[in-house]
């Protein structure tokens, strides 16, 4: 069985214009589709103009490894978690700095 990612998954990829490696986070918008894409960590922006487009609303909650690679526009991925295994770790560091 393949493996399948969700929404808030972490990868490294490589930036081949940059050549380095960087991070990016699986995200999904439910418009008039549901349309899944990759931010970059460091931006917040859309990693490439790629997307996966469904039409029905909530059809499809995972991705395979293959989407993935086609969203990054590279094979060269390594998943890294999920936002939620370093959610806590983030809000601390957002509560030291509040309290400087």
């Amino acid at each position: 069985m393949s493996k399948t990612y969700v929404v808030g998954d972490i990868f490294k990829v490589r930036d081949n214009a940059l050549q380095m490696d960087k991070f990016v986070v699986l995200t999904r918008a439910l418009m008039d589709a549901e349309h899944f894409f990759l931010v970059s960590v460091g931006s917040f922006e859309p990693w490439s103009e790629r997307t996966l487009t469904f039409k029905n609303r909530y059809e499809k909650t995972k991705l395979d490894e293959s989407e993935i690679q086609y969203l990054a526009n590279t094979s060269r991925i390594k998943h890294m978690g999920n936002m939620n295994d370093y959610r806590n770790k983030i809000v601390e560091i957002l509560d030291m700095k509040e309290a400087v």
